[in-house]
């Protein structure tokens, strides 16, 4: 649930944070990547990324440690069921 000075993410911060989870489900069996390396599978700036990485932490959806990157349990079963579609 949004406070109430959060603003809910725009259709582009959506697209962003698919394709950021996508690029991390590619990834096999729990593989790392850093920030630096989803920026350049994104063609975006690191920057760019920080809020909907966030985003995806805080709601559990991404694991996060220093500048290491991964999908977590959730997201992967979730995507297993077919859920996650583009």
């Amino acid at each position: 649930m949004l406070s109430m000075n959060e603003q809910s993410p725009t259709g582009a911060e959506r697209r962003l944070e698919r394709a950021i989870l996508l690029v991390l489900l590619s990834e096999k069996d729990e593989s790392r990547c850093s920030c630096a390396q989803l920026a350049r599978a994104l063609e975006a700036d690191v920057q760019a990324l920080e809020q909907p990485l966030g985003r995806l932490s805080e709601i559990g959806l991404i694991n996060r440690a220093e500048d290491q990157l991964w999908a977590s349990r959730v997201a992967r079963y979730v995507d297993e069921l077919g859920l996650i579609a583009i």
